[in-house]
């Protein structure tokens, strides 16, 4: 990962939140966690999902690790039934996530630990860099649409599949360098956005960079 400034931690005391500590054996998570800068719940394995982000610099770095532990998801919510059980889990949203920050942070990095982020955690806002960590596999289906002032991204080395619309409307976006590795490059994926009369059509001015014979060439 590159980054031009590392977000220092902020090492305050975690605060478990209420209602949700007693959880039984066949919970997914522990508790939930509140600090000045996250808050996050711990999974089973020990790793942690980030919920909410309370950092408003323009430059935010996801990080590897919270207080000594891997961060492996992002606006991900468990689902927990009254007997504190989870089956599934519930989606998170921009607001949720990067609260008060939302529309200020011009520039985002997604740590390698990280394997699965919610699919409207930043789609929608005002960021213009945005890197992502290798851990990712994949893009969901307008997973990073109508992010208008974006401009630059760079795609971790192990993204296997980018998902329909995946950055339709990122009209400032005028390159994309694909990985080897991409297997599937789904409709409307990259470079289209939508006209005056509600149609998605190719921008002729976006540049698709990819090995030959790979699944970018073909797109």
């Amino acid at each position: 990962m590159k980054a031009k400034r590392i977000i220092p931690l902020i090492t305050s005391a975690m605060i478990a939140l209420s209602g949700l500590s007693a959880m039984t054996a066949n919970a997914e998570i522990i508790q939930f966690f509140r600090r000045s800068d996250y808050k996050y719940f711990i999974y089973k394995d020990g790793t942690v999902g980030l919920t909410e982000c309370y950092l408003d610099d323009e430059t935010v770095v996801i990080p590897e690790r919270i207080d000594g532990r891997v961060v492996t998801t992002l606006g991900i919510y468990p689902k927990i039934d009254a007997e504190g059980s989870s089956d599934g889990y519930n989606e998170g949203a921009l607001v949720e996530f990067f609260d008060r920050g939302m529309f200020k942070i011009k520039n985002l990095y997604i740590a390698d630990t990280v394997t699965s982020m919610d699919e409207s955690l930043v789609s929608y806002s005002s960021i213009e860099t945005l890197e992502l960590g290798d851990g990712l596999t994949a893009i969901l289906p307008c997973q990073f649409e109508r992010m208008h002032e974006l401009n630059d991204v760079k795609l971790g080395n192990n993204i296997k599949e980018i998902g329909e619309r995946a950055f339709l409307d990122c009209t400032s976006l005028k390159e994309l360098h694909i990985p080897a590795g991409v297997k599937k490059i789904d409709e409307h994926a990259v470079g289209y956005y939508t006209n005056e009369r509600y149609q998605e059509v190719v921008d002729k001015d976006f540049t698709i960079y990819g090995a030959e014979g790979s699944a970018a060439q073909a797109y």
